[in-house]
């Protein structure tokens, strides 16, 4: 996924940061910590407990014949050696893959169908599948009948995941354990493999959670859509977007109960000893925009070169981004970041009090906690990221360059929007412009100038996504999708971190998920993997792409309990 993995890598190191909180001399100094005893910071805590919907007793049979299943070594065989296959179906996709119409490349993905309906048979027969732009896989679940669904809770969920994967590179091919498409398990219990992370469990364990529940011949009382694009590697454009429209078509705007897709997942505690693991679901994505500033000047021999060449002057517009008007660090009422430190011990009354005063409207105390967060690894959650990741410019060492070119990346934190992060922009880059006299275009302020025309010209490239709005937290889909993520995965992961409690905490998403293309379908949106993720974010996007095979059997039972609470919310 091309944007979830470095969160998770940030979330597994946050809560040495909660740990060391207490202890780090150097912030204690910088806000003048009052050091407490830990028991009076956390009966002062605000951490929000979800109430785990109970399940009907023909629901609740089910599930526990569905978990003792899992644990059959004869069923579990069968399991892996179908998630080894659905590994071994190479569904890579690049950059560079044109439309599914002209891209003879997006055809392997009928093999990645073929593998499905020969391996989930009674998903095939019982649910009806639509092929969205050829590959875009849409499976419907109705009620048995119109009178079976609750009128007053029509509205249908969906479950999301992606088929593709990211490429697995030729150069890198002597650095994996393993060949990254044997799904091969080692002596300790991990499976390797491209995809095996990224997002192939989610997608197989959500089919093995519903060919379980047609076994056990449940029914859903609501509408139960499964969505599973493929290009969401490469923005989800033709897949997830399409499928979006379908189902806006379909059961209108804010016509869907609520949405989960892959996310973070299950961290471990970092401090030694540590007696609480935390599983982390994200409610609330950064905002996104690519920014292109592309100059244009005269060219010539280099030994007529002035003070400046235009390499020069686009150098002195890079220094000014990075370090004029820095974007301060901020920890915003709309961002799920309160609630997610809400929940964490720490070993100073400071933090508690400053959440107290977001959440009372103090926007002081938002940046005040946002400098707090500066330095720690989850400054990534508080701030605005602002990445210059691409440079073109000049043709020959002894030739001025004609044209150079600067690509800038923004992830942007809740409180900020796309007007200020272009606005700022403008008023860094166009003092400079004027200083060495050049025609400026800045995002289509001057609707009759072309970036050919112009000197400077500073665009947006492709869609940009504000913030996402924060999921409501007082609905019956955050319970039911939270207090399924605690009933299922407690039992499994206290036991096998050694922990005593695993809690459930609301976190942002620092990228974006195929989940920007359902806005306009439900408030209602979330984001987990009901997996353990480690420092190595389990090698997503690059060598030894892996999960535990126990965090497989624990992810079908997880969307096995999602699917029969939310059926019966």
């Amino acid at each position: 996924m091309v944007t979830v993995h470095r969160l998770v890598a940030i979330i597994a190191t946050t809560f040495a940061f909660c740990n060391a909180l207490g202890s780090a001399d150097a912030l204690k100094i910088q806000r003048g910590f009052t050091m407490l005893d830990m028991h009076q910071v956390l009966d002062d805590k605000d951490c929000w407990i979800p109430e785990i919907p109970a399940l009907p007793e023909v629901s609740s049979n089910i599930y526990k014949n569905i978990v003792a299943t899992l644990s059959t070594v004869q069923y579990q065989q069968k399991c892996i050696s179908r998630f080894q296959r659905a590994i071994g179906v190479d569904t890579e996709t690049n950059d560079d893959f044109g439309t599914v119409q002209d891209d003879i490349r997006w055809s392997k993905f009928y093999n990645f169908s073929a593998f499905l309906k020969k391996d989930f048979p009674l998903v095939h027969q019982h649910l009806q599948l639509e092929r969205v732009n050829c590959h875009g896989l849409l499976y419907t679940w109705k009620p048995a009948s119109e009178r079976d669904q609750d009128t007053h809770f029509s509205k249908p969920f969906v479950l999301m995941a992606h088929q593709d994967t990211v490429p697995v590179s030729n150069k890198s091919l002597a650095e994996w354990k393993y060949d990254p498409f044997e799904g091969h398990v080692d002596k300790s219990g991990i499976i390797y493999g491209r995809g095996a992370h990224d997002d192939k469990n989610s997608l197989i364990s959500i089919m093995e959670a519903v060919e379980h529940l047609l076994k056990n011949h449940f029914q859903p009382k609501r509408t139960v859509v499964l969505a599973f694009g493929f290009d969401e590697e490469v923005s989800g454009k033709r897949g997830a977007f399409e499928i979006s429209q379908v189902l806006e078509q379909r059961y209108g705007k804010q016509g869907i109960e609520f949405i989960l897709d892959e996310g973070p997942g299950i961290i471990d505690p970092v401090a030694p000893g540590g007696k609480v693991a935390y599983a982390t679901v994200a409610t609330s994505e950064k905002g996104y925009l690519d920014v292109l500033i592309e100059a244009k000047g005269l060219g010539g021999h280099s030994s007529l070169a002035g003070k400046h060449t235009l390499i020069g002057i686009m150098a002195e517009m890079i220094v000014a981004l990075e370090t004029k008007d820095p974007l301060a660090p901020r920890v915003s009422r709309d961002s799920p970041v309160i609630e997610f430190l809400s929940c964490q011990n720490f070993s100073t009354r400071d933090v508690p009090l400053l959440l107290r005063r977001i959440r009372k409207g103090d926007i002081d105390a938002e940046y005040d906690l946002g400098l707090l967060l500066q330095n720690t690894s989850l400054a990534v959650m508080s701030r605005t990221s602002q990445a210059i990741d691409l440079i073109s410019g000049g043709q020959k060492i002894n030739a001025l360059p004609e044209r150079v070119s600067v690509g800038i990346n923004y992830r942007i934190a809740p409180g900020l929007t796309l007007k200020d992060i272009k606005a700022r922009i403008t008023s860094i880059l166009e003092p400079i412009a004027m200083k060495y006299n050049m025609t400026s275009f800045f995002f289509g302020s001057q609707e009759s100038v072309s970036c050919s025309d112009s000197e400077l010209c500073i665009s947006q490239v492709g869609k940009a996504l504000e913030p996402a709005k924060m999921s409501p937290q007082n609905t019956k889909a955050y319970s039911v999708v939270f207090g399924s993520v605690s009933s299922a995965l407690n039992p499994i992961f206290t036991e096998t971190l050694n922990v005593e409690s695993l809690v459930v905490v609301p976190t942002l998403m620092a990228g974006n998920t195929d989940t920007r293309h359902f806005w306009n379908l439900t408030q209602n949106l979330f984001r987990f993997r009901p997996t353990r993720i480690d420092i190595r974010n389990n090698g997503g996007h690059t060598v030894n792409e892996h999960i535990h095979v126990d965090d497989h059997f624990a992810s079908i039972q997880f969307y096995s309990s999602l699917i029969l609470r939310a059926s019966a919310m």
